[in-house]
C-alpha cells in the first residue's frame, strides 16, 4: 500500500474478513512495520463497529483524535463537519498512519479519513466496505484461514511446541476441528496450556462433538461463540432469519433457490439476503458461480440460533420446504437421465423456481453439483422422520448414482430408502427398494446374494399386492443378479416369467428392459442367435416409444453380439450408431463404452492401429468423468492392442494400470488381468512386435 501512494489521494487499505480470523492482528503488524515511515502522526481507534452499546460515532472518535494531536480543550469544534475540517487541516502535509479497527460501515468510517497523500489509513470490519472502496478507492484485502500446517504452527505457539510434537496427530485433529480459524485456534491452544495434564488427544475428542465445540472454544472472557454474536446481532431481521435456517442445511454447500425454499421467499430476495450475508463474511461464496457455504464453526452458530428462536413446528416446516426443493429438483433433473423410465408415484410440489435444465448433459451437470447436497438431505429426511421424502429422494438419484459408479453413495442412499420405507410400513415403497437393489454394477460385486434375497421379499409384497408390472420388475432384477453371478440356469427362468408377465399386461418399457437382460443371459450362454433376437426385440420397443437413451444401449449390446457371430460390419454399423446417439445426449459415460466396444470389434478384426485410436479415446472419456471401472477396461483392452503392435511392455503398463483400479474397486476383473501379466511372464515375450 505505502508503494503504491499517489501525489493526489490518501492511500486506503481495507481488511476484511470473518469474525476471529485475524484482521486486527494483521493491522497492528502492519502498523508497527509501517510506523517508521509514517514518523509524525500515529493514531488507533477500535470503532466498536458491532457493539451496539459501545460503537463510537464519528464526532467521538474525531474528539479523541483532536486532542491527540493538541487541540485544547477550550479550541474543540463540536459538530462532525468542523471536527472533520480541523483534523484533516492539522494532517495535511505530515507522515500520518491511522488504524481504524472494528468498523462497521463506510459511513463510520469516512469523516475519519484524513484528505492528504502523505497519510495512510488502514481500516479493519467485519463487513467488506464496498462504498468505501467504489467511493474512496480503497484497497481491499479478504483475509481466509489458516492453512492447515500454520494453523498447527499457531496452536504450537499457544500449546506449546513440546506438547505439540509429541502428539502430531491430535494437533492436525484440533486445528481441523476450529475450521483453522485463528481465534479458535489460540483459544484451542490456551486452554490446552492452562490445562498441563489435559492431553491434546482428549481435547480433540470434546471438540468432535459438534453440540460442545463452541462452549469448549471458550477460555477466559475470550470465545468463538462471543465473537460471532457481534456479527449476527448486526444483521438486519430479514438477514438473519436467513443466517439462522441456513444452519440447517445438511449438505456442504447451497444455491440461492434452497435459500429461497428455507425462508419461502423469491429467488431474487433469498439472493439478496445472501450478499449481505456475504459481505458480513458470515457466510462465503464458493468458486462454482451460484453457490455459497458456511465455515464450519458459522454453521454450528447458525443451528444454535434456531433453537431458541424457532418454534419446533417452525423448524419442521422449513426443514421440509427444503428437502422438497431438492426432491422436486432431483425429480426434475432424473427425467432427462432416463426418459421412460418408471418411478415411484411422485408429484411435484409445484411452488419452488427449479434449475432450468434442457438436456441430458444439463441434468448430469446438476447432479454432480448437488450430489453431496442430495445424499445429505436423504440423511435429513431419515432422521426427522420424512420418510416420503427419503424414498423418493433415493429412487431420484438412483440412475445417476449408477450411472457415475458413485456406488457408495448408492449403496448409502438405497439402505436409507429402503429404511424409510420400513418404518413408514408403505408396502408399495418398500418392495420398490427391495427391487431396487442391482448386485452387480460395473462388475463390482455389492452382496449380490442379499440383493437376491431383497428381490424374493419385494416379489412377494409385489405378488400380494396384486401389482402385476412389480412383479415384473421384481423378477427381472432377480433373473439380472443370477446372471451377474453366471448363475445362468437360475437367472434365466426368472427372466421367462418377468417376459411372460410384460406381454400379458402390455407393458412396453418393462418388456423392453427384460428383453435387453435375457439378450445378456443368452450372450453369456454362448447362445448369440437367441441373444441378437433380444436385443433386436428390445430394440424395436425403444423405437416405438422413442426411447432414444436405451435405444443407444440396446444398439450397442447387439452390435457386440453381431461381432462374436463374424458379422462386423452389421456390428460397426451398430456401434457406431450407438455412439453417434451418446453425443446427441451429451452422454460421455455411453460414448466411452462405445468406442470401447468399437475398439474390441477392430481389435477382432485384426485393425490393430484403429482398436488403439478408439480404446484410448474411451480411456480419456472415463478418466475425464471419474469413471475408474472404464479406466480399467478401457486399459485390459489397450494393452491387448498394444501387445500385437508395439510388443509385451506397452502391453505390460496398461495391464499394471488396470490391475491397480481393478483391485481398488475389488471386482473380479483384477484375477483376469493377473493371468495375462502372467502369460507374459511364461512366455518370456520381450520383443518388440509379434508377428
Amino acid at each position: 500500500a505505502v508503494a503504491e501512494r499517489s501525489a493526489e489521494t490518501v492511500v486506503i487499505s481495507a481488511i476484511a474478513g470473518t469474525a476471529g480470523v485475524g484482521k486486527t492482528a494483521l493491522a497492528v503488524h502492519l502498523a508497527h512495520e509501517l510506523a517508521r515511515e509514517f514518523p509524525d502522526v500515529q493514531l488507533y481507534v477500535n470503532l466498536h463497529g458491532y457493539e451496539p452499546t459501545q460503537r463510537l460515532a464519528p464526532t467521538q472518535v474525531l474528539d479523541r483524535f483532536l486532542r491527540a494531536l493538541g487541540v485544547p480543550a477550550d479550541g474543540l469544534p463540536t459538530g462532525v463537519d468542523e471536527q472533520a475540517a480541523r483534523y484533516r487541516g492539522l494532517l495535511a502535509g505530515r507522515r500520518a498512519l491511522v488504524v481504524l479497527d472494528n468498523a462497521c460501515s463506510p459511513e463510520q468510517v469516512r469523516p475519519l479519513l484524513p484528505a492528504s497523500s502523505s497519510c495512510l489509513v488502514l481500516v479493519t470490519s467485519r463487513d467488506r466496505l464496498g462504498g468505501l472502496v467504489a467511493g474512496e478507492g480503497a484497497h481491499l484485502l479478504i483475509l481466509d484461514v489458516l492453512a492447515p500446517e500454520e494453523a498447527v504452527e499457531l496452536l504450537s505457539r499457544t500449546a506449546g511446541s513440546g506438547r505439540v510434537g509429541a502428539e502430531g496427530q491430535a494437533a492436525e485433529e484440533i486445528v481441523r476441528l476450529c475450521g483453522y480459524l485463528p481465534l479458535a485456534v489460540r483459544i484451542a491452544g490456551a486452554r490446552s496450556a492452562t490445562r498441563p495434564t489435559m492431553s491434546l488427544t482428549t481435547l480433540a475428542e470434546r471438540l468432535a462433538d459438534e453440540r460442545g465445540r463452541l462452549s469448549e472454544l471458550r477460555t477466559g472472557d475470550m470465545g468463538v461463540r462471543a465473537s460471532f454474536a457481534l456479527s449476527y446481532r448486526a444483521l438486519d431481521v430479514d438477514t438473519a432469519r436467513m443466517f439462522r435456517r441456513l444452519g440447517l442445511v445438511p449438505g456442504p454447500d447451497f444455491t440461492r433457490e434452497v435459500a429461497a425454499a428455507l425462508t419461502d421467499t423469491t429467488s431474487e430476495t433469498a439472493e439478496a439476503c445472501l450478499e449481505a450475508l456475504v459481505d458480513a463474511h458470515l457466510v462465503e461464496a464458493t468458486s462454482t458461480p451460484g453457490r455459497y457455504r458456511f465455515h464450519d464453526l458459522l454453521r454450528l452458530y447458525a443451528r444454535e440460533q434456531t433453537q431458541p428462536e424457532e418454534y419446533d413446528h417452525d423448524q419442521d416446516a422449513t426443514l421440509l420446504r427444503m428437502l422438497e426443493w431438492y426432491l422436486d429438483a432431483a425429480d426434475a433433473a432424473e427425467r432427462f437421465l432416463l426418459p421412460g423410465r418408471k418411478r415411484l408415484p411422485y408429484e411435484r410440489t409445484g411452488r419452488w423456481h427449479l434449475p432450468a435444465i434442457a438436456t441430458r448433459a444439463e441434468a448430469l451437470a446438476w447432479f454432480e453439483a448437488e450430489r453431496a447436497s442430495l445424499v445429505a438431505a436423504t440423511h435429513e429426511a431419515v432422521k426427522c422422520r420424512f420418510h416420503f421424502i427419503a424414498w423418493q429422494l433415493s429412487d431420484a438419484l438412483h440412475v445417476f448414482l449408477k450411472l457415475r459408479s458413485y456406488l457408495g453413495d448408492w449403496r448409502d442412499t438405497h439402505q436409507l430408502g429402503l429404511f424409510a420405507a420400513l418404518q413408514a410400513g408403505n408396502r408399495q415403497a418398500t418392495a420398490w427398494m427391495m427391487t431396487g437393489s442391482r448386485g452387480n454394477v460395473d462388475g463390482q460385486p455389492i452382496k449380490l446374494q442379499e440383493a437376491i434375497d431383497l428381490h424374493q421379499e419385494g416379489l412377494a409384497i409385489f405378488q400380494d399386492l396384486k401389482d402385476p408390472d412389480g412383479q415384473a420388475r421384481a423378477l427381472s432384477g432377480l433373473g439380472r443378479n443370477y446372471i451377474d453371478l453366471q448363475r445362468l440356469d437360475e437367472g434365466l427362468p426368472y427372466l421367462r416369467q418377468a417376459l411372460a408377465i410384460c406381454r400379458q399386461t402390455g407393458y412396453g418399457y418393462r418388456e423392453g428392459v427384460v428383453l435387453h437382460n435375457l439378450g445378456i443371459a443368452y450372450y453369456l450362454s454362448r447362445r448369440f442367435d437367441e441373444s441378437i433376437d433380444c436385443f433386436q426385440g428390445a430394440l424395436a420397443i425403444c423405437q416405438a416409444l422413442s426411447d432414444s437413451w436405451n435405444e443407444g444401449i440396446t444398439i450397442r449390446a447387439l452390435g457386440m453380439a453381431y461381432c462374436v457371430l463374424g458379422r462386423f460390419e452389421e456390428s460397426i454399423d451398430c456401434v457406431q450408431r450407438a455412439r453417434a446417439i451418446n453425443r446427441e445426449f451429451g452422454d460421455r459415460w455411453g460414448e466411452a463404452l462405445s468406442l470401447q466396444g468399437l475398439g474390441e470389434v477392430y481389435y477382432t478384426l485384426g485393425h490393430f492401429e484403429q482398436a488403439i485410436d478408439c480404446l484410448r479415446g474411451a480411456l480419456a472419456i472415463s478418466h475425464e468423468i471419474g469413471h475408474r471401472w472404464g479406466e480399467a477396461s478401457a486399459l485390459e483392452a489397450l494393452g491387448g492392442a498394444l501387445h500385437h503392435t508395439q510388443g509385451s511392455e506397452a502391453a505390460r503398463n496398461c495391464w499394471d494400470e488396470a490391475l491397480t483400479i481393478f483391485t481398488e474397486l475389488g471386482t473380479p476383473q483384477a484375477d483376469k488381468v493377473r493371468k495375462l501379466m502372467d502369460s507374459l511372464q511364461v512366455s518370456g515375450d520381450n520383443t518388440s512386435r509379434p508377428s
